[in-house]
């Protein structure tokens, strides 16, 4: 029983200090930007996300903005051939802490590792962005990962189980 209460503890508490905290750390990590501009990146193949850092210090100065990017920008998002990628629109993901805060503006999928340039142009106030590769969670929550975690807690409640049910027949076999 005592090997089956670790082991849903390690699923339960260990797990996400191991490996969804250390996730969520490195998506604010990515490298930022002011728009209106231009920024260049060098990428895996994947899903890229565009953010808007609505809270955050960049180059020694503080912005706090809307959540949303105001409206007005244009976003253009080209690979290394100048082949212009679809950015498509998804404003569903919020990830903030105490100092920093930043939303989803959509994200863009890329066939080849290589360089990716984004252009921002328009009227409006002065943004930090920043991009990067899946969404911050998405390494935690991998098929893999996913396995691993729901066989650790499985076998923590199968353990536990059996200790109970071991408990229960001492207990009667003693009266």
């Amino acid at each position: 029983m005592v090997i089956g209460v670790v082991l849903l503890l390690a699923g339960v508490v260990v797990y996400p200090i191991i490996v969804v905290v250390p996730s969520m750390v490195a998506s604010f990590k990515l490298e930022k930007f002011l728009v209106p501009g231009n920024f260049e990146a060098v990428v895996q193949p994947g899903r890229h996300y565009l953010w808007h850092n609505y809270k955050t210090t960049y180059n020694g100065k503080s912005y706090l903005r809307d959540e949303e990017l105001p409206e007005g920008f244009v976003i253009v998002v080209r690979d290394g051939n100048g082949r212009e990628l679809k950015l498509s629109n998804n404003t569903t993901i919020v990830m903030s802490r105490p100092s920093a805060a930043k939303k989803s503006v959509g994200h863009v999928e890329v066939e080849r590792a290589g360089r990716v340039f984004i252009a921002i142009e328009g009227e409006g106030p002065e943004c930090v962005l920043s991009f990067g590769g899946q969404s911050s969670l998405s390494d935690a929550f991998r098929p893999g990962s996913v396995k691993v975690i729901v066989g650790v807690l499985g076998c923590g409640v199968g353990l536990t189980i059996c200790g109970f049910v071991q408990i229960l027949r001492s207990g009667r076999s003693t009266s």
